[in-house]
């Protein structure tokens, strides 16, 4: 898999040595994924990147051999959306920001992850599809986000760190896999992962876990 980590920590976390990029970029490759990262630090800065990511459409290349893509967001968040610098996105605006790399031309899927606080209520996979009606673009095939409304930097590290460790064993999207993973991780008590899943024949969105009905 293909890892792009965009991070937007606050300068008091860089400060700190907080970097959500660094640790998962070497976790990343340990794993055997190719992966970059971008400090993003306003809107205009993440547009930039986005653009840049999207540059891949533009470049001559041997398309049978694409590998999934997967965006990875680290910011401080809440359910309504994500912070860069002064700029605060909510989830309409990150979709835009993102849109020109779901417009590629790319033969494997998309994925995303979002690691930010209160995205246990989050409503980016709404715009998603509502972007997807509008602008034709290819929706992610998952989009991961933290079950949580609060989590701390190591716990969100710890996450991030099964999912890719597991990702690539599961072969062709297989749906009870991914929901087997997410059970693994919420029963070894060390984190809590969501999931939400398009489905190409009904054009919408399903999520997992439920509390009562698991799709």
């Amino acid at each position: 898999m293909k890892v792009f980590i965009i991070e937007s920590s606050s300068p008091f976390d860089e400060m700190n040595g907080i970097s959500e990029r660094k640790s998962l970029e070497q976790v990343c490759k340990m794993m055997g994924h190719q992966v970059v990262t971008f400090f993003a630090k306003s809107k205009k800065e993440l547009n930039e990147i986005c653009r840049y990511i999207s540059s891949i459409d533009e470049i001559e290349r041997d398309e049978t051999v694409d590998e999934p893509i997967c965006v990875h967001i680290s910011s401080h968040g809440d359910e309504n959306g994500v912070q860069f610098g002064k700029d605060y996105l909510e989830w309409e605006s990150l979709v835009k920001s993102l849109k020109p790399i779901f417009k590629m031309n790319y033969n494997e899927d998309f994925f995303l992850a979002i690691s930010a606080c209160g995205t246990i209520n989050q409503s980016v996979h709404s715009e998603i599809r509502k972007c997807y009606f509008m602008d034709n673009i290819k929706p992610p095939k998952y989009i991961f986000t933290i079950n949580e409304k609060e989590v701390g930097w190591k716990d969100a590290i710890l996450n991030w760190t099964i999912l890719y460790h597991q990702i690539d064993d599961i072969k062709n999207g297989n749906r009870k896999e991914y929901q087997n993973l997410l059970n693994k991780i919420i029963d070894s008590g060390f984190g809590n992962l969501k999931y939400n899943r398009w489905d190409h024949k009904k054009e919408k969105y399903f999520y997992y876990p439920k509390v009562e009905v698991f799709q």
